[in-house]
């Protein structure tokens, strides 16, 4: 489970890669837009647009990292790490709007066949620079969300390694126009957009998934299901469940426990379970476990608890050593109810007179309650 050092370690480490190639999108935006412009190649101007899109989206990564640390509150009891998730679909938008617009210029230059395009030297060695900065700044941020399991870090990755394949392109449509073929120079604009759309869909596909609820995958489970079914305790387990919160995972898990074990054991079985799946997996952030006796069966028609004493103080009022009972427990299983009473040792001389009293509380029990199908009784010093 992550801890505050972890949380402000993986705050500096996302702000920073965040800043460095916010810093390149700006040079090589702006850069790569004014020689557009210059030397009028459509290619390069939407690669420049996709550069400045980068710095836009930076921008969003810095506000959603800062806003998805902060602890949980009160109204936001599981934290506020959705808020990565909803910058990321954003994000995705945002590329796939850029990718529109992209198209739409190309469409309108393709349609002039008489346009000049002339792009030089300059505006090819701009590009090339460009492929490769982008594609060192997609290297780093990606190690950086990987080790710190940042999605959308890792969509800003790609929207910058988005940026090295449309120079690619950007590269082939330059070279195209100054070898006298201008329509590539457009071409290569349609060409960039095309990635960039995709991208945007893979980015906002699983984060709209995640605003869903939806589960890990199947060989995630697996692994859950292997770690859960090891722990020593565990007879069973149903209604594994998990869903992600930015980048953590939760988990709900119903485990089945020997029926005759006490609360407290159960409950240390339940943790087992949990601090077990937060070692293993540690993007597990929070796991909620449900203990059920191994032969639980819920029946409505049962007596609850304050029903049952009642009954059975009833049963047996006129029945004296029933006066001095220490301590009494349910097992609500199969249907129905097994009880356990504990008497003070004092109040028996001998095994035939402990065996009188136990045999009358369970016919007295059983014929009274006909939900209770067997009766234990117990004799423990006082002080037990």
């Amino acid at each position: 489970m992550r801890t505050d050092s972890k949380e402000d370690a993986r705050l500096k480490a996302l702000t920073d890669v965040t800043l460095v190639g916010a810093a390149v999108d700006l040079v090589l935006g702006v850069l790569k837009i004014f020689l557009g412009v210059v030397e009028n190649s459509q290619a390069l101007v939407a690669d420049g647009i996709h550069s400045i899109s980068d710095l836009v989206t930076d921008g969003m990564v810095l506000v959603a990292v800062r806003q998805g640390n902060k602890m949980a509150d009160e109204d936001h009891p599981y934290g506020h790490a959705r808020i990565e998730t909803i910058t990321t679909v954003l994000l995705a938008l945002a590329l796939f709007l850029v990718s529109l617009g992209i198209v739409d210029n190309a469409l309108d230059v393709l349609s002039e066949p008489g346009r000049d395009v002339t792009p030089g030297w300059i505006a090819l060695s701009v590009v090339l620079v460009s492929g490769l900065s982008k594609e060192y700044i997609y290297h780093f941020t990606m190690k950086v969300a990987k080790l710190h399991q940042s999605p959308i870090l890792e969509a800003n990755a790609w929207h910058s390694r988005t940026d090295a394949f449309s120079s690619v392109m950007v590269f082939v449509g330059i070279a195209g126009a100054m070898l006298g073929l201008p329509e590539l120079d457009a071409l290569a604009a349609i060409g960039v957009a095309v990635i960039i759309a995709k991208v945007a869909w893979d980015l906002g596909a699983p984060s709209v998934q995640e605003l869903v609820d939806k589960g890990m995958d199947r060989s995630y489970l697996d692994d859950l299901e292997d770690a859960v079914g090891k722990t020593h305790g565990v007879k069973g387990f149903h209604a594994l469940r998990t869903r992600r919160m930015g980048a953590s995972v939760l988990v709900d898990v119903h485990i089945a426990v020997d029926s005759m074990i006490t609360v407290s054991e159960g409950h240390q079985i339940a943790e087992q379970v949990r601090f077990g799946l937060t070692e293993q997996f540690p993007e597990i952030s929070d796991v909620v476990v449900h203990v059920d006796a191994e032969d639980d069966v819920f029946d409505d028609t049962l007596p609850d608890r304050a029903e049952l004493l009642r009954l059975l103080e009833q049963c047996w009022e006129e029945y004296s050593p029933a006066q001095n009972i220490l301590r009494t427990n349910l097992h609500y299983l199969n249907g129905s109810i097994r009880l356990e009473v504990c008497l003070p040792l004092t109040l028996v001389s001998s095994p035939a007179a402990a065996r009188e009293i136990a045999d009358k509380l369970k016919r007295r029990a059983m014929e009274f309650v006909p939900q209770i199908t067997q009766v234990q009784v117990l004799f423990a010093a006082d002080d037990d």
